[in-house]
């Protein structure tokens, strides 16, 4: 049996509905909004990645990757192999940064111009190379990140299971029209389990013993 089939199995038993009223169709719907809900409120290294390139001498605009969502940082190398980052600013002062497009210079600021591109200030004199680090929403492109009847397995699915589930009923009973009570129960489930998850990948993941010391739960002294 697949992850996506146990979970398909366990939403129509919890459920207590057929196949036919949660179908594929219907199951990969509620899958699709449970995994956009989870990607929004935590941040979770298997939606990063990075995409590298080459400035282009003379233009301001630099090509985004299909799926780019939010961008984390965006540095090129200069003359010595150095990282140097730039700063993120709104289109409007890069725009007024750089004056004219065709004044040439080293670029110290960008910012996301449309759907598809970064704008730099000001416009890059020479095609140095560059590393652009971003998230992605879930998608079929990055396997690893959807889960559907067409990806039969995925991170959140093989990792997160409670928070995939507890979050894909919510969207069943909202599916379902009710009853209310089952939809407060199912969200706070989810809730409690993405606290769970977020100390695990926000936090724990995200220190080491020998800078923080080891995690310690505090103990109550009591007097003699």
């Amino acid at each position: 049996m697949t992850e996506y089939s146990d979970l398909s199995s366990k939403i129509i038993s919890f459920t207590e509905v057929s196949s036919s009223v949660f179908s594929d169709t219907v199951i990969d719907y509620l899958l699709e909004n449970a995994q956009h809900r989870m990607m929004r409120e935590i941040d979770l290294p298997v939606f990063r990645r990075t995409d590298t390139g080459a400035l282009t001498a003379s233009s301001p605009f630099v090509a985004l990757p299909v799926n780019c969502l939010i961008i984390r940082s965006f540095f090129y190398l200069d003359g010595s192999s150095n990282n140097v980052f730039l700063l993120p600013k709104e289109r409007s002062f890069c725009i007024e940064y750089g004056k004219k497009r065709a004044t040439t210079g080293t670029p110290k600021y960008y910012a996301r111009y449309d759907e598809d591109k970064l704008y730099l200030a000001p416009t890059p004199s020479s095609a140095l190379s560059f590393e652009l680090s971003y998230t992605v929403k879930p998608n079929a492109i990055d396997s690893d990140t959807l889960l559907s009847s067409s990806s039969t397995s995925s991170w959140l699915s093989t990792n997160c299971k409670d928070v995939l589930f507890n979050g894909c009923m919510v969207e069943a009973y909202a599916y379902l029209k009710g009853p209310a009570d089952m939809i407060q129960l199912w969200e706070q489930k989810y809730q409690q389990s993405l606290q769970g998850l977020s100390i695990e990948q926000q936090g724990r993941t995200r220190r080491d013993e020998y800078r923080h010391g080891e995690l310690r739960t505090p103990i109550r002294a009591v007097k003699p």
